[in-house]
């Protein structure tokens, strides 16, 4: 190996590893704990450890200036923590002789300005990528921290079950009847935040969530959006078949919102 290489080739995540062996991990898990009560009680400590593997991601890839990589939302909590942990987060920065930027995001600006919400999307897709490199694999408890189920998705896992279609919503459909929603096919109405709508057939509403398909209405995977049904909030992990419980009817509408938040 040459000098050049040598010098630039950048740190070992031994080397990275090694200069956060410092960091209070009891104190930061203790400081999540006394704003988030309700957690349960092995999350904090698990939430730190997979923090300061984000900041060794960030480390490895230079990424001082929060123009590479971006956390999950979770992780983005911790990091918020740690910061204003003030000397801390200096000292821990000091050892990498640089600072380790964050960079605060406004959410109305980001809300109507689809290159920024790319680029979000773009830098966690990118973060998730290193961890896979490496850390190799996620552990199953860590899954809810990372939201890796996008990850998969992501990394073009065959989704035969949807269907996007072309779709005359003046003809009329007829609906499955509520106690046969696990075995029809199911048209569904996706609304975009600017308005577009994505007609899709899903084959599966047993082993299909809704996540799945707005994910693939949008055309991509991502963490920072909210699914909004008849006006209420519901999860991404939720089944099409547990959908007879909202009345469900053939060609109902799913809103999209985006929630972006931090860096």
């Amino acid at each position: 190996m040459n000098l050049y290489s040598y010098i630039f080739r950048g740190p070992s995540i031994e080397s990275v590893r090694g200069k956060l062996e410092d960091v209070d991990q009891k104190r930061l898990s203790n400081i999540f704990f006394d704003s988030h009560p309700e957690s349960e009680d092995d999350i904090a400590p698990l939430l730190v450890k997979e923090y300061l593997k984000f900041i060794t991601l960030k480390v490895l890839d230079q990424d001082w200036d929060a123009t590479k990589l971006s956390p999950s939302p979770l992780i983005d909590q911790m990091w918020h923590i740690h910061i204003l942990e003030t000397k801390s987060y200096q000292d821990m920065c000091n050892k990498f002789g640089r600072m380790i930027h964050h960079r605060a995001s406004i959410k109305e600006q980001e809300d109507d300005d689809p290159l920024l919400q790319q680029e979000k999307r773009n830098r966690y897709r990118r973060t998730l990528e290193l961890y896979e490199k490496y850390y190799h694999t996620f552990q199953d408890n860590t899954s809810t921290i990372w939201d890796t189920q996008y990850l998969n998705i992501e990394n073009h896992h065959p989704l035969p079950i949807l269907t996007k279609i072309e779709y005359d919503p003046d003809v009329t459909v007829e609906a499955p009847a509520p106690d046969k929603l696990e075995s029809r096919i199911m048209l569904l109405t996706v609304r975009l935040p600017k308005g577009t709508k994505v007609y899709l057939w899903a084959k599966e509403p047993s082993t299909t969530t809704i996540g799945r398909v707005t994910d693939v209405a949008l055309g991509y995977t991502g963490y920072d959006y909210r699914i909004i049904y008849r006006g209420k909030q519901i999860e991404p992990d939720m089944l099409l078949s547990e959908l007879r419980y909202c009345d469900f009817e053939n060609g109902d509408t799913f809103d999209i919102v985006f929630r972006l938040r931090g860096c």
